[in-house]
């Protein structure tokens, strides 16, 4: 087979889930998140947060986050963050490019997308003060 050929379709990647409210029983909304990815490889509960290393298809967008329901019926929106997230698409969610290589965005949705873009940096799990500074500068220069 040519290597030109060969398309990536699934990676495994760690999604952090929280810092989660007490009310949630983690093996319960660990369950739920799974299941919206279809294959869970590893599960971790971390205090306050959860961590899932999923399948991921890497062809199709990334998931923000996913509401969930607590016995009295009210719903909360639970955010992803993914782990070692690498290049992806602003406009679409899409891995493996950038808003400005896309081919699923028509040009003249380009500008709009490029001054509120649906997804963000936001979506990428930070290990140091470094990269929290830097999602700070970013929500910053949108505002500007």
């Amino acid at each position: 087979m040519a290597r030109d050929q060969i398309r990536l379709v699934s990676s495994p990647f760690w999604i952090k889930i929280g810092p989660c409210l007490p009310e949630f029983d983690k093996k319960d909304l660990l369950h739920a998140v799974g299941v919206t990815f279809g294959r869970v490889l590893r599960s971790e509960i971390l205090g306050e947060f959860c961590r899932l290393r999923v399948k991921l298809n890497v062809q199709r967008p990334l998931h923000r986050g996913i509401f969930v329901s607590i016995g009295n019926g009210n719903k909360f929106w639970i955010p992803f963050k993914y782990e070692k997230l690498q290049t992806f698409c602003f406009g679409g969610g899409m891995l493996g490019h950038s808003l400005h290589d896309c081919t699923e965005i028509a040009p003249a949705e380009e500008n709009r997308i490029r001054e509120d873009p649906p997804f963000s940096l936001a979506l990428k799990a930070e290990l140091n003060l470094v990269g929290r500074e830097s999602l700070k500068l970013n929500a910053l220069a949108k505002k500007l």
